[in-house]
């Protein structure tokens, strides 16, 4: 399978001369079908962080971990966590902003199943609901932060 992170990187990003990118493929990653190893993912981000990095030395590179995959999605991805620590080690190694939403969303996942699909109706792709209360605050909470 080609990488559409990479494959698109320069069309879709690189072009555009960003001042910061946010990525986040972890769960595509997981995603069996598509076979991407841990380690082929990281050399896949570390390549993207490069290649932006190339173009901009001065663009911020934030990295993110997202939802909780259940239902039919946990067993299509059973390794998730692998590829969510991934992104937490390379913005640790390359002193990255990383937003970790898993832990926001691990939270409502323990307060039950029904609870979780409010947000995240059909158990992977969280809705507007999810964005709007879970994702956003945090994302901004992290964006604005002093570092």
């Amino acid at each position: 399978m080609v990488y559409l992170g990479i494959q698109h990187l320069e069309d879709s990003v690189i072009s555009k001369k960003p001042d910061a990118v946010l990525i986040e493929f972890s769960m595509n990653d997981a995603f069996l079908e598509y076979k991407t190893s841990v380690e082929l993912a990281r050399l896949n981000l570390n390549y993207m962080i490069d290649r932006i990095k190339l173009y901009n030395p001065d663009c911020e590179v934030v990295l993110q971990t997202m939802d909780i995959p259940i239902k039919e999605h946990v067993v299509k991805r059973p390794d998730i966590d692998k590829y969510y620590e991934l992104y937490r080690q390379v913005a640790k190694k390359r002193k990255l902003l990383l937003i970790d939403n898993y832990p926001h969303w691990k939270a409502i996942l323990n307060q039950g199943e029904t609870a979780y699909l409010k947000y995240v109706p059909d158990g992977i792709h969280p809705d507007s609901a999810g964005a709007c209360k879970v994702i956003a605050p945090f994302v901004i909470e992290k964006l604005t932060e002093k570092r």
